[in-house]
């Protein structure tokens, strides 16, 4: 009887491993999925044109600039998402001075086309990598049901664990 139960037990800590190698794939495609320009080097200076990229966005969803940079460079970026003339507030400003790196994040209401206008005041030219991404309302749907995914595997893993301890236990107290 006791292998029974460890036999199960060994079946859940399976299932977890199975759906959490799931939840990792799924978010690898996500990132290539929304991935839609770059990474990329560009120059920014004062003596350069900005940098301006076209969008056409198809859905509503989250919009996100991702650069990375020194922190004497992020400090001197301006970053603007325009859609028909009219900036677009971001909803999170993230810069961390430290690792180099600054995320700006935009929620798009509408569909439609969507332009990205970066400017400098440094005076020598200066590269930055820049990386763009755009996640879909089905995206985001995906992100959250992931979320799910890791809890639910989380809790087989420990309760195989524990069934595969008990069983195994019991089996050694038996003899």
């Amino acid at each position: 009887m006791y292998w029974k139960v460890l036999g199960f037990g060994i079946l859940l800590i399976v299932a977890s491993l199975i759906l959490m190698h799931y939840a990792k794939t799924t978010i690898q495609q996500y990132v290539v999925q929304s991935t839609i320009h770059g990474p990329e080097s560009v120059y920014v200076g004062q003596k350069l044109k900005p940098i301006e990229l076209l969008f056409d966005l198809k859905s509503r969803g989250q919009f996100a600039v991702v650069i990375g940079a020194s922190r004497a460079v992020l400090m001197k970026l301006k970053i603007d998402l325009l859609q028909n003339g009219e900036v677009i507030k971001p909803i999170s400003n993230y810069t961390d001075v430290k690792s180099g790196i600054m995320i700006m994040s935009f929620r798009i209401r509408n569909p439609g086309v969507y332009r990205v206008y970066i400017t400098s005041t440094l005076i020598t030219p200066t590269p930055i990598n820049l990386t763009c991404f755009f996640l879909s309302e089905r995206i985001l749907g995906g992100l959250e049901s992931i979320k799910t995914l890791n809890v639910v595997s989380t809790v087989l893993l420990i309760a195989g664990i524990g069934i595969s301890a008990f069983g195994t236990i019991r089996g050694i107290l038996k003899k």
